[in-house]
């Protein structure tokens, strides 16, 4: 299986279900960064035949036989919104989740919360974000 062919297939479902394909192609890498699911790194890679800014998702491999599906995809989706962020324009200055993150998380499904369940308080800003499934 290749790893990369995957990400990228699933990419381009979300981008196509919850984005409506707003996001440019980008650069799926993978990392062992301790303590870390995956980040999102805007224009990470420059092409220089052309001069083209390339943004990169990073998920850590570490966690792919300890997550389930879901909370992997979940993963993903949650770095896609960074990313939709930054090709809006709307670059986050003060940590890495803002309010608009948190907007654009719940209107796709994903619900940030301070307890990581369903029914707990959504958080506006957070250093440290649990994700779960909205239930419809």
């Amino acid at each position: 299986m290749d790893i990369y062919q995957e990400l990228k297939k699933a990419f381009d479902f979300y981008n196509q279900r919850l984005f409506h394909n707003e996001l440019p192609e980008c650069i799926f890498t993978l990392s062992r960064v301790s303590d870390t699911i995956g980040y999102f790194s805007p224009n990470r890679f420059i092409d220089n035949s052309n001069n083209t800014r390339h943004h990169e998702i990073c998920l850590n491999p570490n966690y792919f036989g300890v997550l389930d599906c879901e909370r992997t995809f979940a993963t993903l989706v949650h770095e896609m919104v960074h990313m939709l962020q930054e090709c809006r324009g709307e670059r986050i200055t003060t940590g890495y989740h803002n309010k608009a993150w948190a907007e654009i998380m719940i209107s796709i499904g994903l619900v940030p919360t301070d307890t990581g369940k369903i029914g707990g308080k959504k958080l506006n800003i957070l250093a440290d974000i649990q994700m779960y499934r909205k239930k419809s």
